[in-house]
């Protein structure tokens, strides 16, 4: 290994970046060809869903150098995140949070790029190109071949000490390192729990994730504004991202019981979870809401119909246990989402809003007939149609 490579080391970890390996890039060729190979398998599989971006982007994949021609070594970074779940009536995805109170796109490239210009200063005149999980390139397969953990059957990283938990980044760089690849055994063993905890059977056999079964796909990827018949098998409180591959994983259960022992980023009360605020936002409010989160990403009319699906997911599960109460609180909060809501889903929340009238009125005849000892209905119900 170079001396350069050493310096430019000590300007990540100057900039909290804790796990990173490094790679030249015709000492990884052959085993990475195997990964882009994998990579192109998967899509033409059609297991890609409707994301035709990773198509128009193959090409690069396959070649870094298509994207800098001088590129003589590649870096993987990693900064893990925290494990404590985002609490409340709503699920998101942890990765969300961000990194320090930002989009972690935005914050991880500024670190990598601050470690850059710390390290110039040292008069290392070599070129650079920081990607961080907005272009092209394959940061999971490099992070791999660098030595930063194993790819585990959820085809997710995994590193022994943090676990999946992890934002991953790839720096190119235009000088070699004398560095061969160095991944880490495979630790998973004969556990199967990512894939058998999957709701949807999305994984269709080991690192084979099918994304058109996808809750994560579906609620941060897919767009339809309207909801389908093939939609109500991905009904979740999940709404934003998913988490579940990786809550059952035994390295991520570990950090999960110590997750006060890991910084916690991002601005938790950026993460509204309560159904009643949530479908008081109007548009404007939301997107204010998350201009410094990943969460940008979900447009408004997709979260409105994700807070759908988690609210008629609730109803599926839980509706036969409600309190009136709580079904008065929830039809209080569809009617103010009704009013803000774009013309294209106004039947999908007019006919959430008639469902839970109806429970109501179930729940007023059983009150009627002394069949529950549950809270009155209140005036408030009249409002309801």
């Amino acid at each position: 290994m170079k001396p350069w490579v050493l310096a430019l080391y000590q300007c990540l970890e100057a900039q909290g970046i804790p796990l990173y390996g490094i790679v030249d890039l015709d000492k990884a060729e052959e085993r990475y060809k195997n990964h882009s190979q994998n990579f192109e398998e998967w899509l033409d599989a059609g297991l890609s869903a409707e994301m035709k971006y990773l198509r128009k982007g193959l090409a690069a994949r396959k070649d870094p150098r298509s994207l800098m021609p001088n590129a003589q070594s590649v870096l993987a970074f990693a900064v893990p995140y925290s494990a404590r779940p985002i609490q409340g009536e709503v699920r998101y995805a942890r990765y969300l949070r961000g990194k320090d109170g930002e989009d972690y796109h935005t914050s991880l490239k500024g670190k990598a790029e601050r470690a850059l210009a710390e390290f110039r200063a040292k008069e290392f005149a070599i070129e650079s190109q920081v990607w961080v999980d907005t272009g092209p390139v394959l940061e999971r397969a490099w992070a791999y071949l660098c030595g930063l953990g194993w790819i585990g059957k959820n085809n997710l990283l995994i590193h022994p000490a943090f676990g999946s938990y992890l934002y991953l980044g790839v720096i190119f760089l235009s000088e070699t390192s004398d560095s061969e690849t160095a991944p880490m055994g495979d630790r998973c063993g004969h556990c199967v729990r990512c894939l058998e905890g999957c709701p949807t059977r999305a994984f269709e056999g080991v690192r084979t994730l099918n994304a058109n079964l996808c809750i994560s796909y579906s609620n941060l990827e897919a767009k339809p504004r309207r909801v389908s018949k093939d939609f109500e098998p991905l009904l979740t409180d999940w709404v934003a991202g998913c988490d579940i591959c990786q809550e059952v994983c035994p390295f991520n259960r570990k950090i999960s019981a110590s997750a006060k022992d890991i910084e916690a980023f991002g601005e938790e009360e950026l993460f509204v979870t309560d159904w009643l605020d949530l479908l008081a936002e109007d548009e404007a409010t939301y997107r204010r809401r998350v201009k410094v989160l990943a969460l940008q990403y979900v447009d408004w009319a997709h979260f409105s119909r994700n807070l759908w699906s988690s609210i008629q997911y609730k109803l599926n599960q839980d509706s036969d246990r409600m309190k009136p109460s709580e079904l008065i609180r929830l039809g209080v909060g569809v009617e103010a989402r009704l009013q803000n809501c774009i013309s294209d889903q106004k039947l999908m929340w007019l006919e959430l809003l008639n469902r839970i009238s109806k429970l109501l009125q179930i729940e007023e005849l059983n009150l009627e007939e002394g069949r529950t000892d549950s809270l009155c209905v209140g005036e408030e119900h009249r409002s309801l149609p």
